[in-house]
């Protein structure tokens, strides 16, 4: 096992960590006007490309279940580490590195298994202020600490065990600790000194508690991502905070200043990447570099066209407290381009007004797609992108007409599903339930399915939702159930879903229909997923990387099935309306004893 797979699988694995603790944003007590400039959102540009993060702590009922979830997770959390101390241990051939891991993981799992868990290093996962931002092109994690100085002594002592490999450094008064990446000498404001006989710079993980905050970010160590600024010590002449873009945001959507509201602007973050003609970025020249065709001033425009298509990504919690989480994001668009959009989502009997144990599915008229791409590749027939790097599109609206008309003709056949499963025993590879298929003409469905399985047109189905048995030898022995309304065509695996099929085909559609929608039953959920075995997720692992990161995080894993005893329901489902596409997600909490 010693090779490239594994050491990619351990920077995944910390890259991973990083990401797990950036979700643990959220945030109800109110801060005052002095408090909320230094709060870790007041750190960000207010023309930041992307930010996230809470305006005030969480809401006290959501705490309490948090901590409760947490809980449970937390032995799960130890054997983790102890797995990844496994692999660590095969997959680094150097001894002495292999020695540095340990260490550092020992301390890690003894922290950790204090009491006090993650309040042992000072963090206070439950109660914290944080953010998550861009500046100079770089990403910027932010966190309020309980108690600083037990995260610096926490980093002392891991420096203490990593030696050279976890280095220190002083700017401005302000000290740090880097991972990797050669140290060049630093000006007094934080600016790396020129040297033309030094080897390029190298990036480098920076970590540092800079009054009450630990911030975490990568170092560039170029004159254009000067350190300080990263570390907050020259702060913005403008914040997030100062602008109100993050209250505005959670007005207008109705988010919770306790919970984690953010955005991504894409046409800022394009304008890092690909430059604005004016002021390049370091990313920006870094692609440039790598590009066999520079990007011009016209692909810049057209790629910010695509870009304003849609502009901002927003996202936010609608409610957090101990019966519900609700989380909201929106994909913003145009009017025009909103209005159009809204039109192809096909409403699916039953999907989302009749509960199931596990329930997925979505629809889309067939017709209504064919339309809107019809038009937009009209548009880009009448106004060829001329960047070389889009002219793909051109070929594609020049070379689709059979393909739209084929769309077109899809419109009679099948215009959504709903799928249920009754039961489902992963082991076992045995399952039970309904399959619903929505069509605008469900006997021409019929008819096409007839021309495949002649069998069928014994079964004289009408319009009437009256299920009838496919007398057919299948390899369980469960029964086949068909039935058809006016406006699906159904079927039910097992008696004891037969019923359900005919009220199924009776049911209402939602108001808004979805473009995908997915639901869960809490307890069922638990049962279904209590037949996974660690040794069957090892067999569908598709590659070693994968089987890797299955073998390290399933303790977590089996833990996190287990929160679902605490579920009522959780739902997720993708709109698309009028304002833009739209993601909902919702965890109903069962009452408590």
């Amino acid at each position: 096992m010693k090779n490239k797979p594994k050491q990619r699988f351990a920077l995944y694995t910390l890259a991973a960590s990083a990401m797990a603790a950036a979700a643990l944003i959220s945030g109800c007590a109110s801060l005052g006007a002095g408090s909320a400039r230094n709060i870790p959102l007041a750190y960000a540009p207010a023309e930041t490309a992307f930010a996230f993060g809470n305006l005030e702590r969480m809401p006290q009922a959501y705490q309490a279940l948090n901590t409760r979830w947490m809980n449970t997770l937390h032995p799960s959390l130890l054997q983790t580490l102890a797995r990844l101390q496994e692999v660590l241990d095969d997959s680094l051939d150097d001894a002495q590195a292999r020695q540095k891991s340990h260490a550092l993981l020992d301390l890690l799992h003894a922290k950790l298994s204090q009491p006090e868990g993650f309040a042992s290093i000072g963090l206070d996962l439950n109660n914290m202020l944080a953010a998550f931002y861009e500046i100079h092109a770089l990403p910027v994690l932010r966190l309020e600490l309980a108690d600083p100085a037990k995260f610096n002594a926490f980093m002392d002592e891991a420096q203490a065990k990593l030696g050279p490999n976890l280095a220190t450094g002083e700017i401005q008064g302000q000290r740090y600790w880097h991972f990797a990446g050669a140290q060049p000498h630093r000006a007094a404001d934080g600016r790396a000194a020129e040297d033309a006989t030094a080897p390029p710079a190298r990036v480098r993980s920076v970590v540092a508690v800079v009054g009450k905050h630990l911030v975490i970010t990568l170092d560039m160590q170029r004159e254009d991502a000067p350190l300080a600024s990263l570390l907050g010590l020259s702060r913005p002449a403008k914040s997030l905070v100062d602008s109100g873009a993050i209250a505005a945001i959670n007005q207008q959507y109705g988010y919770l200043n306790g919970g984690a509201t953010g955005f991504v602007d894409t046409q800022r973050l394009l304008a890092r990447t690909i430059g604005d003609g004016q002021t390049p970025t370091w990313l920006s020249q870094a692609v440039q570099d790598k590009l066999h065709t520079p990007l011009d001033a016209t692909c810049r425009s057209e790629l910010q066209s695509l870009a304003a298509k849609a502009p901002r990504l927003v996202g936010g919690a609608t409610q957090l407290d101990g019966q519900a989480v609700r989380l909201h994001a929106l994909l913003e668009m145009p009017a025009e381009l909103a209005q159009d959009l809204s039109a192809l989502p096909a409403p699916v009997a039953g999907l989302g007004t009749v509960p199931g144990n596990l329930v997925f599915g979505g629809g889309v008229h067939a017709g209504a797609a064919a339309s809107f791409l019809q038009k937009q590749l009209s548009a880009v027939k009448a106004a060829p992108y001329r960047c070389a790097y889009l002219t793909p599109l051109n070929e594609l609206a020049l070379e689709s007409a059979e393909a739209l008309a084929f769309l077109s003709s899809a419109s009679d056949w099948l215009q959504g599903l709903r799928v249920e499963f009754s039961k489902l025993d992963l082991a076992a590879e045995t399952f039970s339930g309904t399959l619903l298929l929505a069509s605008a003409n469900p006997s021409a469905l019929l008819g096409m399915v007839q021309s495949f399985v002649p069998e069928l047109a014994g079964l004289n189905l009408k319009s009437d939702g009256v299920a009838s048995k496919w007398d057919i030898e299948l390899p369980t022995d469960e029964s086949i159930w068909l039935a058809m309304s006016s406006s699906a065509l159904g079927a039910a695996l097992g008696e004891a879903d037969k019923d359900k099929l005919s009220s199924l085909l009776k049911a209402p559609a939602l108001a808004t229909p979805p473009l995908l929608y997915m639901e869960a039953n809490g307890s069922a959920y638990v049962d279904m997923l209590s037949t996974l075995t660690e040794d069957a997720l090892a067999e569908q692992s598709t590659s070693e990387w994968e089987d890797l990161y299955n073998y390290v995080t399933w303790p977590l894993t089996a833990a996190s099935i287990a929160l679902y005893k605490d579920l009522d329901t959780v739902k997720a489902q993708w709109l698309l309306t009028p304002r833009g596409m739209e993601m909902t997600q919702e965890m109903v909490v069962k009452a408590q004893p």
